[in-house]
């Protein structure tokens, strides 16, 4: 479970990185299965949430410290706004993916929503 973490951790941290258009090669693993996905979009979310206390309260406690370093650089590179962004997209995403049947939609959405960082 924790080598899980550390994947989808290091592939969303890749992810955001990345164009949009180079994002949708990650949506063919992903879509392969809803609980999957939901696994890596309440890790991401967890991870998000951590991204926007360290944005707006360096001192914050958070939850990912073995990613703390890693978070901040984020940070750094970012605003407040692009890291709420961030949460509020993975948010949608993850209250849409039961109503939708159509997961390989919602996932491209996700991906087209996220800010490159």
């Amino acid at each position: 479970m924790v080598d899980q973490r550390a994947a989808l951790l290091d592939d969303f941290v890749r992810l955001l990185g990345q164009l949009k258009r180079d994002r949708f090669t990650y949506t063919d693993t992903l879509s392969k299965s809803r609980d999957g996905a939901r696994l890596a979009l309440q890790t991401w979310y967890n991870y998000a949430r951590d991204l926007l206390l360290l944005a707006n309260q360096p001192a914050a406690e958070i939850t990912n410290l073995d990613r703390e370093a890693e978070m901040k650089e984020i940070v750094r590179k970012s605003s407040p706004s692009q890291t709420l962004a961030i949460l509020q997209s993975i948010d949608t995403a993850l209250a849409n993916l039961e109503s939708s049947g159509h997961l390989r939609l919602l996932l491209d959405n996700l991906f087209l929503e996220l800010p490159r960082l």
